[in-house]
């Protein structure tokens, strides 16, 4: 496999220049001194890494999809494995992003790019591909371990927090999120677990795991930001997000102290969003 040639030019940087793509193995590592630390685990081919078992971490929705976290030598890493796709599944990742790559690369092309545009994402460490049928082509990419926890564990069981501090929370995922659909990318799967924060002490920094489905449209563009903003504020517990304070989210997102009346039909079209996918998840848990 040309690894190479599967990155578009225009995302060449000093990032992807690092990559070390070792010949006749169908792997490549972001920089030399994993190669070392993964040997020695006896993970030196493509094929190692689709029979290792880790810890598994399931979750509904994985299809095709394997998760693992990985310890070595004390260091920590999230490998997913894709094992093949439908054709259907196939052709419409490519025609979403205009290019042929399997759905781990992807995840590194988009983890890079986010970088760069100082959008802070789970690293690609590493990633691979087996076999030559489209359709049945596995892939899979490792992951560094992101520091924290994810805004979901971070409010799991508390009835209130300061308002200082929720404040200030707030307006980071509020300044991370406009960002991030400012450079025209949509996550689909916009919720507080895919969002980790590591410090709460100051300006808390954030960053985007759970990169499968990022994408930048191409067209209906608003949709998917309502998407994305809907599950965010169905992922915010009622317990201590009050209307008030997700007042505060919107207007800190849109920058403005009084929303204007196209924010204020956009703000319905979250909402009436948000509460389709809050009977969409009472549908399905009573099934």
């Amino acid at each position: 496999m040309n690894f190479s040639s599967q990155l578009s030019s225009k995302a060449e940087s000093v990032e992807e220049s690092s990559w070390v793509r070792l010949p006749g193995k169908n792997i490549a590592f972001l920089q030399k001194k994993w190669i070392e630390l993964f040997r020695q685990s006896k993970l030196e081919t493509a094929d190692d890494f689709f029979s290792v078992v880790g810890e598994p971490l399931s979750k509904p929705g994985l299809g095709n999809r394997y998760r693992a976290r990985l310890s070595l030598s004390q260091q920590h890493f999230y490998l997913k494995r894709y094992e093949g796709e439908t054709l259907s599944a196939l052709l419409s990742r490519w025609w979403e992003d205009a290019k042929r790559t399997s759905p781990a690369e992807r995840e590194v092309n988009v983890a890079l790019a986010l970088s760069r545009e100082g959008i802070a994402a789970s690293a690609p460490v590493a990633h691979g591909r087996s076999g030559n049928r489209v359709t049945t082509q596995k892939s899979f990419v490792v992951t560094a371990a992101v520091p924290g926890d994810s805004l979901e564990n971070f409010f799991r069981g508390k009835k209130q927090i300061p308002l200082s501090e929720k404040l200030k929370i707030l307006q980071a995922v509020a300044t991370f999120a406009r960002k991030f659909h400012d450079h025209g990318w949509r996550h689909r799967d916009f919720y507080l677990c895919h969002i980790f924060i590591s410090n709460v002490d100051r300006v808390p920094p954030l960053t985007l795991i759970d990169l499968a489905r990022v994408f930048r449209p191409r067209w209906r563009k608003e949709r998917w930001r309502i998407k994305d903003l809907a599950q965010l504020n169905y992922s915010a517990s009622s317990e201590i997000f009050s209307r008030a304070d997700r007042l505060r989210f919107v207007r800190h997102y849109f920058g403005c102290d009084k929303l204007n009346e196209s924010q204020k039909i956009l703000v319905r079209k979250i909402i009436k969003k948000t509460q389709a996918i809050s009977r969409h998840d009472r549908k399905v848990g009573s099934q």
